[in-house]
């Protein structure tokens, strides 16, 4: 149905961005975390595969609202500044390792015309 939308930004080493719930160090900001009540169809098929557990089915179904913008959720608590320096973080990091890699060898090709 794709009534849940998530954008991530991948951290470098160094960032402390917490623990997850099982324990391990969070490698990803999450710049969108959008859910969409409006498409959702209530079928439940989003909670088995949630890695953190917190999707949950509730008995509350009804989100009456006039607007359907209304209706998207969002759980991401990133501003866009804070997207914009994650983002810059994360390519200059990709930038600095690129930097630090030989460059791949090319092959050259002779054709034999026989």
């Amino acid at each position: 149905m794709n009534c849940i939308d998530i954008k991530t930004v991948k951290a470098i080493p160094t960032d402390d961005l917490g623990t997850t719930s099982t324990g391990q160090k969070k490698r990803l900001y999450v710049t969108k975390f959008n859910i969409d009540i409006g498409k959702c169809c209530y079928c439940g098929l989003c909670v088995p595969p949630c890695p953190t557990d917190c999707i949950k089915m509730t008995e509350t179904y009804e989100f009456s609202e006039y607007n359907r913008q209304d209706l998207i959720y969002n759980f991401s608590t990133m501003t866009a500044d804070d997207v914009a320096a994650a983002k810059a973080k994360a390519a200059a990091a990709a930038a600095a390792k690129s930097a630090s890699q030989p460059a791949p060898k090319t092959e050259t090709k002779t054709e034999n015309n026989h």
